[in-house]
């Protein structure tokens, strides 16, 4: 990890730009739990030696290959640094010319974005080429206080309906994890009631001890937001996320089935908007993935694209164009097309 003072200055970036992804407490938490993955920190500097931006990576090794990404995987829903707009050509520089890696999977980014077309714009000059990789679900995110989105009228009445029967027969409380403590307690509730509905593959024993981890440094900072709606004492659902800036974030949710038909998570993500609203939020990220309960509060919706990039001429840019091809081959396959291939692979 770069000194501490670059450190404070990276903190400083990421949260001005609403970036839990771009901390570095998230990479040390990812990092603390996946041992194989290396930090490679990227800090560019301007003239007079103020950090402009700093790109958190990982760098893994496949075979004889060092493969670069962000840290998080799947756990990250979006990639960029932490650095202003108006700095992502000059950060987009520093990465590009790092080369600690023979291969950089730039996934998840904001389609268009300043960061995405800065990467390309350096890669040409750098000696790198980007390659498009493969489709990504969109971002989706309510603006707080917009009649126009949030739920709606007859939604509201019929959730304040379900409150109400609920409240009727039971002591109905709401509230937020306070501490590390009480973070990690509470992380772990979430994480068994949604792996008793969907199963341990989502949150694998490695990832349950980098959200821990994350929730707890999270909660240390003030940026935690776990509210755990409780009925008679008991978790009946619990809603993971964080507040950074006038942006708030839901980044993951569960409830226990048996109080789901007084619609305990609708009513707790309302819950967590509200009291967003009331901090001074602005925007409220339901992050990526456009599903059902998601949409009932008409949220807006922005593209990721993933790429990846080598330099030219390299073997890891032959892989690159080879992956490229291959899925946009796969994508133009008709459904029966997919089927009879799947029938060909080996079992």
């Amino acid at each position: 990890m770069p000194p501490a003072d670059v450190v404070e200055a990276w903190r400083a970036l990421a949260v001005a730009e609403e970036d839990p992804f771009a901390l570095p407490e998230w990479l040390e938490a990812w990092c603390g739990a996946h041992p194989d993955d290396a930090p490679h920190v990227v800090v560019c500097r301007r003239d007079d030696g103020s950090v402009a931006g700093v790109v958190p990576l990982v760098v893994r090794r496949a075979g004889r290959r060092r493969v670069a990404l962000g840290p998080g995987e799947r756990s990250l829903d979006f990639f960029a640094p932490a650095c202003a707009p108006a700095d992502a050509a000059a950060v987009a520089g520093a990465v590009l010319r790092s080369r600690a890696w023979d291969l950089w999977r730039l996934e998840r980014c904001v389609a268009g974005g300043a960061w995405l077309e800065a990467v390309k714009a350096a890669a040409g000059p750098a000696g790198c080429a980007v390659r498009p990789w493969r489709a990504e679900d969109p971002l989706v995110a309510t603006r707080l206080g917009d009649p126009a989105q949030g739920l709606d009228g007859k939604q509201r009445r019929e959730l304040e309906r379900l409150r109400r029967n609920l409240a009727a027969g039971h002591a109905v409380a709401v509230r937020a994890s306070e501490g590390p403590d009480e973070a990690r307690r509470d992380l772990a509730v979430l994480l068994e009631l949604h792996a008793a509905r969907w199963g341990r593959a989502t949150f694998t024993p490695s990832a349950r001890a980098f959200h821990a981890d994350f929730a707890a440094r999270a909660a240390d900072r003030g940026w935690l937001r776990l509210h755990t709606l409780e009925v008679d004492g008991r978790p009946a659902a619990l809603l993971y996320g964080w507040r950074l800036g006038a942006r708030a974030f839901a980044y993951a949710q569960a409830y226990d089935p048996s109080y789901g038909r007084y619609g305990v998570g609708v009513s707790l993500m309302a819950t967590a908007m509200e009291r967003a609203a009331a901090e001074g939020c602005e925007r409220f990220d339901l992050l990526r993935g456009d599903e059902p309960y998601k949409q009932r509060f008409r949220p807006t919706s922005v593209a990721l694209e993933s790429h990846l990039v080598a330099p030219r001429r390299s073997p890891a840019a032959l892989e690159a164009l080879a992956r490229s091809g291959a899925r946009r081959a796969w994508a133009r396959l008709p459904a029966r097309g997919r089927a009879l291939v799947g029938l060909l692979r080996p079992r």
